[in-house]
């Protein structure tokens, strides 16, 4: 239900904004990154707070190099502050999954 009401949202805004570029319709006011590490040599995993629209988000998002500057790219996931529960929640469960199935290791001193 989240991903209809957020895709028939998404399609408003494109048209509503048509005239603009599809970069400056949905770029964050703001942004402060929070952590960061290199995926490999050409993209890094950027994890902020982006003000957008009044807002503030959670965003964890691949940023790629171009021309010497790093940019956000569509890979990526903005997650409301009323939603961060449920989906750090999902996380946990994902977290378990890949442990169950020896796809990652226990971190030191965990059980």
């Amino acid at each position: 239900m989240v991903c209809i009401v957020y895709t028939v949202y998404t399609v408003y805004i494109v048209f509503q904004h048509a005239h603009l570029p599809l970069r400056e319709v949905y770029m964050a006011e703001d942004s402060q990154v929070v952590a960061s590490f290199q995926k490999n040599s050409q993209e890094e995993f950027r994890f902020t707070i982006t003000s957008f629209r009044g807002n503030e988000y959670a965003d964890i998002r691949i940023y790629y190099e171009n021309d010497g500057d790093f940019l956000p790219s569509r890979k990526g996931i903005t997650v409301s502050p009323e939603a961060w529960k449920s989906f750090r929640s999902c996380l946990d469960e994902l977290e378990s999954e890949l442990k169950e199935r020896n796809l990652l290791q226990d971190e030191e001193g965990e059980g």
